[in-house]
């Protein structure tokens, strides 16, 4: 089991590799204009040599929650890209440190007499944050996912491709 959460994804369309690099190097361009008018967030990123990084752009003082990192890869109808996406690192590792701070509370009630405090308070609001930053992973992607179908003019991949 791996606690760290990230969601993969494929998607294969009819698009040669270097047109669908080309499609996401659009979307990722600092001047991107959209001509179908979608609305698409701002995105940044790096495509290049079949391998693309892209997150969203910053929003005032805060900065990316989620990232996406790829392959293009050929395949004989088309191209397949692979795409992971997962949370940035430091939003991952602020609910990992305040996992660790609910233990330590845990802990602490166990050692001690725990007086005053439920001792399965400190597990829920821990796990509960765990909870919703998988949740906030999967509703992300789902963005993503829609996003790139839409611009690559693909579809999803079944586990058996």
């Amino acid at each position: 089991m791996n606690l760290y959460p990230y969601q993969n994804f494929n998607i294969i369309s009819p698009l040669r590799p270097e047109e669908a690099e080309v499609c996401l190097y659009n979307l990722a361009a600092p001047d991107f204009t959209n001509p179908k008018n979608i609305r698409y967030p701002n995105y940044n990123g790096i495509v290049a040599n079949g391998r693309l990084e892209i997150e969203k752009t910053r929003e005032g003082k805060r900065g990316p929650m989620i990232s996406l990192k790829g392959n293009i890869l050929t395949i004989n109808e088309g191209s397949k890209t692979a795409i992971k996406v997962s949370p940035a690192g430091w939003s991952a590792l602020s609910v990992f440190l305040f996992l660790l701070l609910e233990f330590m509370l845990t802990y602490m009630v166990f050692a001690g007499e725990g007086k005053g405090i439920t001792f399965w308070i400190p597990i829920v609001v821990g796990l509960f944050g765990y909870f919703l930053l998988i949740v906030f992973v999967k509703y992300e992607t789902g963005i993503y996912r829609r996003i790139l179908l839409k611009t690559l003019n693909g579809r999803l991949a079944s586990k058996e491709e």
